[in-house]
């Protein structure tokens, strides 16, 4: 017998991101001055997450995973893809990362400079 009440199925690289919870509210509620708290306790988490990965000899580390994610803007797009009826809110941190800039808004959306102002002034 499988009990399904436990499972979960998502892509694999929501394993990747690192953890929204750190400050301890979601981030489609967060202001700048959130996503720098959340920023902070993020690098506090990562490098303690790296002494434990060091302490054990990991060689692909998820904190280096998570780093990559944060840097390059993965982080946004699978909290948008988990939380897809605050989109608005949650597409306001991300419209500046460099691949949303580069790729998604000329080929996808083609938004105009004063949407992507209104999304940041949500």
């Amino acid at each position: 017998m499988i009990d399904w009440e436990f499972c979960y199925t998502a892509p694999a690289s929501f394993l990747s991101s690192p953890p929204w919870w750190l400050i301890g509210t979601e981030p489609f509620e967060w202001k700048e001055e959130d996503v720098q708290d959340y920023e902070a306790k993020l690098e506090v988490f990562l490098k303690v997450l790296e002494e434990e990965e060091d302490r054990i000899g990991a060689k692909r580390t998820l904190s280096s995973l998570m780093r990559k994610c944060k840097h390059d803007g993965t982080f946004w797009y699978n909290l948008a893809i988990r939380e897809y009826f605050p989109l608005a809110r949650i597409m306001k941190h991300c419209v500046y990362t460099h691949p949303f800039r580069t790729q998604w808004i000329p080929l996808l959306f083609r938004w105009t400079p004063a949407t992507i102002h209104r999304l940041r002034d949500l």
